[in-house]
């Protein structure tokens, strides 16, 4: 029964490959322009413009800031890896990786600050 299932499955997907290499427009270009007018429908802002609305708001980092930041984050790893595992090797690599984190972060900071905004918005709007 599973088999039976799997072909027409197969079947099916053959068919819409097909179909749409007849019609002149690719496969890959079909599903990525239906996928992006799901996520537009469902995921009113993207991340240019949450980080565009940061950047107005005047709450993006400067490079200065995240300098500051990458320091840190690498002085600080490096350091307690160093005490802990007595290896160079060992601390620069656990550097690396902590550097590695702070665009996510700064992503997740970009979310916080924009999610508050909104926020705000709605509050002003209901107490108005």
């Amino acid at each position: 029964m599973e088999f039976i299932m799997f072909l027409i499955a197969l079947a099916i997907a053959i068919f819409i490959v097909l179909y749409r290499n007849n019609s002149g427009e690719k496969t890959y270009t079909y599903v990525s322009k239906n996928t992006g007018n799901f996520l537009d429908k469902y995921n009113k802002y993207s991340y240019k413009e949450v980080r565009r609305k940061i950047k107005e708001l005047g709450q993006d980092y400067t490079k200065k800031q995240y300098l500051i930041q990458l320091t840190l984050f690498a002085a600080g790893s490096a350091l307690v890896t160093y005490l802990y595992f007595y290896s160079l090797i060992v601390s620069i690599m656990y550097s690396v990786i902590a550097v590695l984190f702070v665009p996510y972060l700064a992503y997740l900071r970009c979310k916080r600050l924009y999610s508050e905004f909104i926020f705000e918005q709605i509050q002003v709007y209901t107490t108005n």
